[in-house]
C-alpha cells in the first residue's frame, strides 16, 4: 500500500534519546545535541521579551497537555484531555477529518547527522483535501498559542524538514496546524526548502557553535 511505502521511508535513528529532566538530546549515550528550540532562542527571546513568566508557563503547560492528548489518541486510540482544553482537542479531530489525515509518526525524534542538532517533529502524516485527491506527505507542527508567529514557525519547520532530508526523506509540504480553544483550527502551509528560513537557522546554529567553542 502507498501508506506502508511512506512508513518505510521514515528514517529511524535509534541512537537518539531525549532526557526529560535536562531537556537534552543525547546521541549514542554520550554526545549532547542542541535542540532546534534551544538554537532558536535568539529569535524566540525577541518575541517573548516582556511577557510575564507565569503567562509563558501557562502557555507551555497547555501546549504540553494538548500534544500529549494527540499522541495518546494517535498511538493508543484513547481520549485523555481536561475539560478546559477540550476545544483544542476537538479542533485537532476536526482537522483529522477534514483532511483525511493518516498519521505515520507522532512525536518523532530526529537529528541532522552532519550538522549535529536534534528536534521532535509533532507529526508526519499524509493528508488530502478530498477522497479523490492524492495523499500528500506533510510535516506538521501543532500550535495552541493565541497567534502563529511567522518569524519563528518558518525557521522551525525548515530545521525539521532538513533533518529528514539529510536522512533521505523529502516531505511534500510543511504545515502549522493552529488549534484554537473554540474548536476551530487554521492550517497555514509553508514552502518546501525555504532558503531564507534555512539561512536564519544556520545563523542561529553558527552562533551557538561559536559560543560552545569558548565555553
Amino acid at each position: 500500500t502507498p501508506m506502508a511505502e511512506f512508513v518505510d521511508q521514515i528514517p529511524q535513528q535509534p541512537g537518539l534519546a531525549f532526557e526529560e529532566k535536562t531537556h537534552q538530546y543525547i546521541l549514542n549515550g554520550m554526545q549532547v545535541l542542541p535542540s532546534v528550540t534551544t538554537l532558536m532562542k535568539p529569535l524566540s527571546d525577541t518575541l517573548y521579551a516582556g511577557i510575564r513568566p507565569e503567562t509563558l508557563q501557562a502557555a507551555a503547560e497547555r501546549g504540553t497537555e494538548v500534544h500529549s492528548a494527540i499522541e495518546d489518541y494517535v498511538t493508543l486510540g484513547i481520549t485523555d484531555i481536561s475539560e478546559a482544553r477540550r476545544g483544542y482537542f476537538e479542533a485537532f479531530l476536526r482537522w483529522m477529518k477534514d483532511y483525511n489525515v493518516q498519521p505515520l509518526s507522532v512525536e518523532h525524534r530526529a537529528y541532522h547527522p552532519a550538522l549535529g542538532y536534534a528536534g521532535t517533529l509533532d507529526m508526519l502524516c499524509t493528508l488530502s483535501k478530498s477522497d479523490t485527491d492524492p495523499q500528500v506527505l506533510t510535516l506538521v507542527d501543532f500550535k495552541t498559542s493565541a497567534t502563529v508567529n511567522k518569524m519563528l514557525t518558518g525557521v522551525q519547520l525548515e530545521a525539521y524538514e532538513q533533518t529528514l532530508a539529510a536522512t533521505g526523506l523529502q516531505v511534500e509540504q510543511k504545515a502549522i496546524v493552529h488549534l484554537q480553544a473554540d474548536g476551530r483550527y487554521q492550517m497555514p502551509v509553508y514552502r518546501k526548502n525555504d532558503a531564507e528560513s534555512w539561512r536564519v537557522f544556520m545563523a542561529c546554529l553558527t552562533i551557538h557553535n561559536h559560543k560552545q567553542k569558548y565555553k
